[in-house]
């Protein structure tokens, strides 16, 4: 129930009268007291019939603007304060007469780790933005700790158990919700964070408003994409479920208020009236009764659960600003807070004319005081008045700005609304703002008697009629960038700890960029190795469809193959395993479709060979005489459409035809391969008898000899690639880890060869990762920068500081975010998703069993 203020006649009876003991004072402070009592039954009595606020005229005096809003009687009227109607269609929302809203969300970037011209950057298309606007376009920007309950957040982002057989599995499973609890916390609610831009036109025409306002948006569109971001319609019901989250106690799921709004149009009681929209919506006490808070309860009873809101507004502003008090004030931790900035853009021609009729005002009057002065026979440079000449200086400069510099002129105010359970948490969330704003030199102070209109004006439906403004030119105004940190909560994706930014976990899906491509680059030590084998156990464990597959040339994924019964492919001088390099299908090749496999399978037998006789030993000639063996050997089976396996060649029969080859150097390169078929390093030269029947595969190649190690990556690279065209005819993702990767790039050949697996992967829905310590020679090789240029995804840990400078250029990664990589502790790094940049936190408890799989330190591996 809506609770009502004290009769004011009452209010003017009782308060107007003094008491005995105040008799006792001197007369002075009686009529002190006198008017403040007569004063405060004066707001008290405006505040029972209507509000009123103030607003900065261009002079800067003050003067009192009475707001038409009516004081609502009911719970019921305090929803009607925020929207009349709306639109199912068009999301549009009628909000008062002749004026409608809609609203988008848009996207966060990391504005604030950016720095130098990136800053400029941001700043100037914000600016240009805010520009575009005309007079009839009110603008809203909306920063909303939302909060969601927890346990759902939970359920939303945590791994399934129930589907789990192998008790291991299990058991990771529950160790990795474990990490993911702690992330997000035990709290009831967790906040989110939303942002919301609210574009609000006036007008008579409905149908002409509804176009204005789509053009309004892919204007918004075209230019949040250039800052990075994107925006998406809010829909009716979301907007309505804003406004019933802030005027009741508790958040509620999508299903929950599905079943609220179904209760529109029932009966409501005996006289056979129905629950509105308002009804449904509005809270069960609202109580105004304080001047600078509103109380709500869950019944009429005052014990009852209660949820207290208080409005800030910012009063004045700093003489020069940065984008630092907005920055900070978005992201208090644990304070459920909107954070809104109402614009205005007013009319540039007007405005010019009042600030041109103000300098010549000032200076008709600094010229009086001149004449004054000369009067009385002195100079007014002596007694110059600082404070006109000031106040000129500045009309004159806006003047200026508004004449010469391309600015423009916008009413602005920005209102801090905070919400808590409690008048201790409300109280404490209060300190904290003005903590901040005292910081900054900003003056905040909370709106009294006007508490409900600071709620209307602080949610995403678009009113401006508050009128607590400060008028800013363009640049002034773009200082309050809507942006702050980037986060990343896509369900569906792998959990990588806590965003060090915003505090918040982290979930990426690789299969929603652009392309799958990535790498982990670190020195030493750094936890390379241990992020890795978290996010193959997370695809295991999370997407039961996909394959991984691992080139281990250190033996050390075997903790993690027996623990998900994975299959283990040894390949050395000494094992039975082999691989015919010649293996080929009708999908086999790099083409975007109808490409030929043995032209394919050409360039890749090249770098075959080059990798056996040496790197750089193959002129011209000989590239020549190993294409026309390839093209003779592969004929027969060619022509048989890749089907009758009995005609596939192998290295045995590509040497024979070498021999049969005229030319000298045919027979030179026969003689140099005689080793690799004959001797004692034949493994290259027999029939596949490897049979992939594991959704989890390591080709380990830690025995294999220095000088054939390089070769060895390429065939098992070269049999990856039929497996992915396999997969890929069955929509399947696999993921290709290859580590040490820096050994391929020793071959020219082989690191083309793997620059081409990436070029391609996104067509055979493959996911490859590149992982390597060796980061210096990855940079210097031209392929091994090229496959890093064309990895959508990365994570960074600890990086020399020679290797840094060129990974930021790489991945374009700004100075100060580029510190959390100088000796940061271990886990600690950044993510490269598409266009965004995360600085992220996986703490894996040392008591668990994925630190004991995952564990390097203490494993005997080989060291390359």
């Amino acid at each position: 129930m809506f609770t009502k203020k004290t009769n004011d006649a009452k209010v003017m009876k009782n308060q107007t009268s003094i008491s005995q003991k105040d008799k006792k004072m001197s007369k002075k402070e009686i009529r002190k007291k006198e008017q403040e009592i007569k004063k405060k039954a004066f707001d008290s009595q405006m505040n029972n019939k209507r509000y009123t606020s103030e607003k900065r005229t261009v002079s800067g005096k003050k003067k009192k603007v009475k707001n038409p809003m009516l004081k609502p009687r009911t719970t019921n009227e305090v929803v009607q304060c925020f929207f009349k109607e709306f639109d199912k269609k068009t999301n549009i929302f009628k909000i008062a007469d002749n004026k409608y809203s809609v609203c988008y969300e848009y996207k966060d970037i990391n504005f604030s780790k950016t720095d130098g011209d990136e800053v400029l950057n941001v700043l100037v298309k914000w600016r240009d933005y805010l520009n575009s606007l005309n007079e009839n376009v009110s603008c809203h920007i909306v920063d909303a700790n939302t909060p969601v309950k927890t346990k759902e957040f939970k359920e939303k982002y945590s791994m399934d158990v129930s589907d789990k057989l192998n008790p291991i599995e299990t058991q990771l499973c529950e160790e990795f919700n474990d990490m993911i609890y702690k992330t997000i916390g035990d709290s009831e609610v967790t906040l989110t964070t939303r942002r919301y831009l609210v574009l609000t036109l006036e007008g008579d025409d409905y149908k002409q408003i509804s176009k204005q306002l789509v053009d309004l948006e892919h204007s918004a569109m075209t230019k949040f994409k250039e800052f990075g971001s994107s925006i998406s319609i809010v829909t009716w019901k979301q907007r309505l479920k804003i406004l019933y989250e802030t005027l009741n106690l508790n958040a509620v799921s999508d299903e929950e208020f599905d079943k609220i709004l179904e209760q529109v149009g029932n009966k409501k009681d005996e006289a056979d009236q129905t629950y509105t929209i308002y009804d449904v919506l509005a809270p069960k006490y609202f109580n105004m009764r304080e001047d600078d808070l509103i109380e709500i309860h869950d019944s009429n009873d005052p014990g009852s659960p209660q949820k207290f809101i208080r409005t800030l507004y910012v009063a004045d502003l700093p003489s020069s600003m940065t984008p630092r008090f907005y920055n900070r004030i978005t992201t208090i931790e644990d304070v459920m807070s909107v954070i809104t900035l109402n614009i205005q853009p007013l009319n540039n021609g007007k405005f010019l004319k009042k600030v041109n009729q103000q300098i010549t005002g000032m200076k008709s009057e600094r010229l009086s005081k001149v004449k004054k002065a000369q009067k009385n026979g002195y100079d007014y440079s002596i007694v110059v008045d600082e404070a006109l000449e000031d106040k000129l200086d500045k009309a004159q400069e806006l003047r200026t700005d508004l004449t010469k510099n391309k600015q423009k002129i916008f009413d602005m105010n920005m209102m801090i609304t905070l919400i808590a359970n409690s008048y201790e948490d409300l109280t404490n969330a209060t300190l904290k703002i003005l903590e901040i704003s005292g910081e900054q030199l900003v003056d905040v102070k909370q709106l009294m008697f006007m508490q409900l209109e600071g709620l209307l004006h602080s949610l995403p439906f678009g009113h401006n009629e508050l009128m607590i403004n400060r008028t800013l030119t363009s640049d002034a105004l773009a200082l309050n960038v809507p942006f702050n940190s980037k986060d990343l909560l896509q369900p569906s994706g792998l959990f990588f700890g806590q965003n060090l930014v915003s505090k918040r976990g982290t979930w990426a899906d690789r299969r929603k960029l652009m392309n799958g491509n990535g790498c982990v680059l670190a020195t030493s030590g750094a936890g390379k190795s241990f992020n890795v084998k978290t996010q193959i156990e997370q695809i295991l464990l999370k997407y039961p469809e996909d394959e991984v597959v691992i080139i281990d040339p250190q033996g050390e994924y075997d903790p993690l193959l027996q623990a998900f019964d994975g299959q283990k492919i040894k390949i050395s001088t000494n094992s039975k395993t082999y691989i015919n390099p010649f293996d080929t299908d009708m999908n086999y090749g790099f083409g975007d479709g109808g490409a030929d496999p043995v032209r394919e399978k050409t360039e890749y037998l090249i770098a075959f060979c080059e990798s056996l006789t040496g790197a750089g030993t193959l002129d011209g000639i000989e590239k020549t005489i190993i294409d026309r063996c390839t093209r003779i050997v592969f004929e027969d089976y060619q022509n048989s459409h890749f089907s009758d396996k009995s005609l596939a060649p192998d290295l045995k029969v590509f040497h024979e035809c070498l021999k049969m080859q005229p030319e000298i150097e045919a027979q030179q390169l026969a003689l140099t391969l005689e080793r690799y078929v004959n001797g004692s390093m034949d493994l290259f030269a027999h029939e596949t008898n490897v049979q992939i029947k594991n959704r989890f595969v390591c080709f380990d190649i830690s025995d294999l000899p220095t000088s054939i190690q390089n070769t060895g990556y390429l065939v098992i690279l070269d049999h990856i690639m039929n497996r992915l065209a396999h997969n890929a005819v069955l929509k399947k993702c696999t993921w290709l880890y290859i580590d040490e990767f820096h050994i391929l790039l020793k071959n020219p050949y082989s690191a083309e060869y793997v620059a081409k697996i990436y070029k391609t992967g996104r067509k055979l829905n493959a996911l490859n990762t590149v992982v390597t310590q060796n980061i210096s020679e990855v940079l210097e090789n031209p392929q091994g920068r090229k496959i890093l240029s064309n990895s959508e995804f990365a994570c960074l840990f600890k990086q020399k500081p020679l290797d840094l400078k060129a990974i930021q250029e790489i991945f374009n990664i700004p100075n100060e975010m580029a510190s959390y990589l100088q000796d940061p502790p271990f886990g600690q790094g950044i993510m490269v998703f598409g266009e965004d940049k995360l600085p992220f936190n996986l703490f894996v408890p040392d008591n668990t069993e994925i630190y004991k799989l995952n564990n390097t330190k203490n494993m005997n591996i080989r060291d390359l």
